[in-house]
């Protein structure tokens, strides 16, 4: 790393992105290295969140310590644009979490359970999950406007599909989740959080999961 100018960008890209600005970097003498972070806002103000380095790890070891300044878990990825490749792999399965949760509990309100105790069981039961922990309140109470947008998180689905054509994977539980994903695109829901995708399954099946009082509710 030596005296050169060193860019740690802590963005979430696509991966390709990544490596194409470290090209232009290079080319005017600055070191460019991908580290995405992952963590709400809170882990944010408490230095907790989860960072994922892309670069040589000589890079990584000198500045580790700096990256746990925020950062409570600093993970090593590996090569440049190995940060945005981790990062899109974490966003996919909590992506799929959340696409389970949204097409199952309007179920469970069509079959006549309660929103409510439904919500007590996905926190607490085996079918709990951080992404129920975090959205399932919020859907009660139909709060869709306090979180990052559909729109703008595509970026980890077109990541993960690049991912899947260069290796051939075979990745049928995310295409369905971004079929899911794409549908409350194409319900103009996108300037929405994820969550927002159970609105979807809730018009199809004539019903609202929330709690009571909020079941006239403006979305």
């Amino acid at each position: 790393m030596g005296d050169e100018l060193t860019i740690i960008d802590t963005t979430t890209l696509d991966r390709t992105e990544a490596i194409a600005i470290e090209g232009e970097a290079a080319d005017v003498g600055i070191a460019y290295r991908d580290c995405p972070v992952s963590g709400m806002p809170f882990r944010a103000e408490n230095g907790t969140l989860t960072t994922m380095f892309g670069g040589p790890r000589d890079e990584f070891d000198r500045v580790a310590s700096t990256l746990r300044a925020f950062g409570e878990d600093v993970i090593y990825a590996g090569p440049l644009g190995s940060g945005q490749a981790m990062k899109a792999i974490n966003n996919i399965i909590y992506n799929v979490n959340i696409a389970a949760l949204c097409e199952v509990l309007p179920l469970a309100v069509a079959v006549g359970l309660d929103p409510e105790e439904v919500g007590r069981l996905v926190t607490s039961a085996s079918s709990r999950s951080f992404a129920s922990d975090y959205f399932v309140p919020r859907m009660l109470e139909r709060r869709f406007d306090t979180d990052f947008s559909m729109e703008d998180a595509y970026k980890d689905i077109v990541n993960v599909q690049r991912m899947g054509v260069e290796t051939r994977a075979s990745l049928p539980v995310v295409n369905a989740m971004v079929a899911t994903y794409q549908a409350a695109l194409a319900a103009d829901l996108g300037d929405q959080p994820k969550s927002a995708m159970l609105k979807v399954y809730e018009k199809a099946l004539g019903v609202r999961f929330a709690s009571a009082g909020q079941d006239d509710a403006d979305d």
